[in-house]
């Protein structure tokens, strides 16, 4: 009788089952007597391909200015990015997402692909320089402004950023405003919007310091953050994410990082003051320091 589905599987089933003993009883898998009589354990080593001072997750712009600020201070640096460029820029809006679910994601990057022709087509007919221009590629990710937030040693806050903070352990001062985007296509949601982005913002010459708490999370040892994820609530959260901020965040980051293995110590060991002096070195911005 020729065979079918059912009694291929049972075939390839049962061999499958065969060979797993025959590793059992190889010792290969496991020793005699560790497993129970439907359990199989497996070994594998991983080699180690580099060895790193700082080891960077993610080439964003925070990703990339935490490589570099690092490797300028003479620390060996990986950066893993699973995409195939770093850093990275946006155009147009979706709506109703939610970025923990991958249905809602796939869902919105689909509709946004979908709007592109209407910005080609806008480029063309009102941006001088632009009439040639032709749509090329589309981004493999879709950019989502926020999600889960990391608490980190100190809650950056919306009362911060109202009363310009200084603080003792600041890596850097930022001026940009409160900028939570329209949450839906609607007037009301424009609305509001419009009326936190005209009046969360700064004067001249004014703006509130990121203390370096904010890039230590809470719980974990020898993880700094940087950008748009480090300890903030919503409204600082919408200000520090722009690329600005990025960089402020990861060159602290980064030349933390390399203090801490200069020094063989954690990040929370890191001397505040030395930082600060090695930023300011650099170029940063720390007029309280």
């Amino acid at each position: 009788m020729p065979p079918n589905r059912r009694s291929f599987l049972k075939g390839t089933t049962a061999a499958a089952v065969g060979a797993l003993g025959a590793l059992g009883a190889s010792g290969s898998s496991a020793r005699a007597g560790d497993l129970g009589a439907k359990e199989v354990c497996f070994q594998r080593r991983i080699p180690v391909r580099h060895e790193v001072d700082v080891f960077v997750a993610g080439g964003g712009p925070s990703g990339v200015a935490v490589a570099v600020a690092a490797a300028r201070q003479g620390r060996r640096v990986f950066l893993a990015e699973r995409n195939t460029c770093l850093g990275g820029g946006n155009i147009g809006h979706t709506f109703g997402l939610d970025s923990t679910d991958e249905r809602s994601i796939t869902k919105a990057l689909l509709w946004a692909r979908k709007s592109l022709p209407e910005y080609e087509r806008y480029y063309k007919n009102y941006l001088k320089g632009f009439e040639q221009m032709e749509l090329a590629a589309t981004a493999s990710q879709l950019g989502c402004r926020e999600s889960r937030r990391i608490l980190g040693d100190y809650l950056l806050n919306l009362e911060d950023f109202k009363r310009r903070a200084v603080f003792a352990d600041e890596i850097g001062r930022y001026a940009y405003p409160v900028d939570i985007h329209a949450g839906r296509p609607d007037l009301a949601s424009y609305q509001k919007y419009e009326q936190e982005f005209r009046t969360l913002r700064y004067g001249k010459g004014e703006s509130y310091g990121i203390p370096y708490r904010s890039l230590t999370p809470q719980k974990l040892c020898n993880v700094l953050v940087a950008g748009r994820c480090i300890s903030t609530d919503r409204h600082v959260q919408s200000s520090v994410r722009v690329m600005p901020g990025c960089f402020i965040t990861g060159q602290a980051a980064g030349v933390a990082a390399a203090i801490a293995v200069e020094n063989r110590t954690d990040t929370r060991g890191v001397p505040v003051a030395e930082l600060q002096r090695r930023l300011k070195a650099a170029g940063a911005y720390l007029p309280n320091c």
